[in-house]
């Protein structure tokens, strides 16, 4: 393979993971949340424990990838790069799913952050719809799916810290009407 193939390849892998990355940080960065932990006031949000998964599976993809490419006699075919590339993205999404994900709760507003778009802002008030699924399987897997007035949606799941600080603020607030799922 021609250097200049080898080169576009790693471009191709890793610039678009450079500029995801940064623009995450930017918009981790523009949203504050408070430190202190209360009933009124918490976080909803991904474990550092995924982030550091994703991170480890990034790595290690490109540990293999460049120590492939440099120390082999001859250069791997593009398929390899292609699955340890699909790898190296896999664990870049994990980060960025875990850094920018957050749900902010502050007495009785709730702003919603995702990956790649503008947070907003709702009440527990504007809250039309609150279904709590939980499944049958051996782990008791769970999550609650709310829906606003205003037509914006947020699924939080009971992996995710202060989860059921969640689950038991919307019992409080929401019109029960509107609550299903939740005995």
């Amino acid at each position: 393979m021609p250097p200049e193939v080898l080169g576009i390849v790693f471009s191709c892998i890793f610039i678009p993971a450079a500029v995801s990355l940064a623009f995450s940080m930017i918009q981790k960065a523009t949203v504050k949340c408070s430190k202190t932990v209360t009933n009124k006031s918490f976080v909803v949000m991904n474990s550092y424990i995924m982030t550091a998964i994703g991170a480890l599976d990034a790595i290690a993809c490109v540990i293999v990838l460049l120590a492939f490419t440099f120390t082999s006699e001859e250069l791997p075919h593009l398929v390899f790069y292609i699955v340890f590339g699909l790898f190296f993205w896999f664990g870049i999404y994990i980060v960025v799913e875990t850094l920018c994900f957050k749900v902010i709760v502050k007495n009785k507003t709730i702003t919603v952050c995702k990956k790649f778009r503008k947070p907003f802002t709702f009440t527990f008030d504007d809250i039309v719809f609150a279904v709590r699924k939980v499944s049958r399987n051996r782990y008791k897997t769970e999550k609650i799916e709310i829906k606003t007035n205003s037509g914006k949606k947020v699924t939080v799941e009971n992996n995710e810290i202060s989860y059921y600080r969640l689950m038991n603020r919307i019992k409080e607030e929401v019109n029960a009407k509107f609550l299903h799922g939740f005995e």
